[in-house]
């Protein structure tokens, strides 16, 4: 069984006793289901990730100097003109864009060579990173900036509650 399931089987539960509770008013018990929706979730993701807390360090910013020189490694030494090298994407990251890391973030790919970063995604949802190649997203980096666990963990579940919103939305549309 998915936590996914368990959580929404849990939730329902937990809105009938608060729809049947005569003591809270309608927007009482949206405001009540709000919360406990989110505090479901936040259990969740702890449960299925109990180092959640225990993120590795943000990556440095790059100077303006340091993006230039990279883009200018992409051109130098761009993925689609590879020809017989066999080489993974995370490699020709690891080999050609190395001196940036740790600094180097996915857009920055993205920006110095298109094909490389759509290689790249690839990789990494297929396989992963390994764990010495430390590229993370702008927004993950940001999420590493933020001193204070507990206020990462609440931007982490508004992300994913924002995202399950714009889900139930194209969803909706789709039907009509």
């Amino acid at each position: 069984m998915s936590k996914k399931f368990d959580v929404q089987k849990l939730i329902g539960r937990i809105r009938a006793c608060i729809d049947r509770a005569p003591t809270f008013n309608e927007a009482e018990r949206a405001i009540v289901r709000a919360h406990v929706e989110a505090a479901a979730y936040e259990a969740a993701e702890r449960i299925a990730n109990p180092r959640i807390d225990e993120m590795k360090p943000p990556v440095p910013r790059l100077t303006k100097r340091q993006v230039a020189a990279i883009k200018k490694q992409g051109n130098l030494h761009p993925w689609s003109k590879r020809g017989d090298d066999r080489r993974w994407p995370v490699d020709w990251v690891r080999d050609f864009y190395g001196a940036w890391i740790p600094g180097l973030l996915q857009k920055h790919i993205l920006h110095a060579d298109p094909p490389l970063y759509g290689a790249f995604m690839q990789h990494k949802k297929r396989k992963g990173l390994p764990a010495d190649l430390d590229v993370p997203t702008a927004a993950e980096n940001r999420l590493r900036e933020m001193p204070n666990p507990a206020k990462r963990r609440a931007l982490l579940m508004s992300r994913r509650l924002h995202a399950a919103q714009v889900r139930y939305l194209e969803a909706t549309r789709q039907k009509k």
